[in-house]
């Protein structure tokens, strides 16, 4: 849970370095749908996680897509380096959370509850500062 904490610490300051950054509406549209979808799929982490398994891994390849697509952006990165410290390969907050379910086969709901909370933060900062970005033009 610390690495999480300090992973949030290091996207919240990424966030606000990348303000800056041009307002760009799929990429909002999206971040928001794979936070909801995400969410969804970080509940349920007091299951099994075999039964999860398929829908993590669709999961995981549109949040590459995302990323993918977010290093095509020009002047982008700020929101590049927030993506790969959130989804890195089993180290990032998301792919860190979901190795650590599939390694556990099943998480206490401390921990499910604080991940949403995380995970929640991270993505509702990234897209504050988004739609901000999108009031200034």
């Amino acid at each position: 849970m610390k690495t999480i904490k300090k992973g949030i610490l290091l996207l919240v300051l990424v966030i606000f370095a990348s303000c800056a950054s041009n307002y760009d509406p799929y990429s909002y549209n999206e971040t928001v749908r794979l936070k909801e979808k995400t969410v969804k799929l970080v509940e349920l982490g007091f299951e099994p996680y075999s039964v999860h398994a398929k829908s993590i891994d669709s999961l995981k390849v549109e949040l590459n897509t995302l990323y993918s697509y977010e290093k095509t952006r020009e002047k982008n990165e700020a929101t590049v380096k927030l993506w790969s410290t959130v989804i890195v390969h089993d180290r990032g907050i998301i792919y860190g959370y979901f190795s650590l379910w599939k390694k556990k086969g099943s998480l206490n709901l401390v921990a499910v509850r604080q991940s949403i909370k995380d995970v929640t933060r991270v993505c509702l900062l990234y897209t504050s500062d988004a739609a901000d970005d999108s009031l200034r033009v």
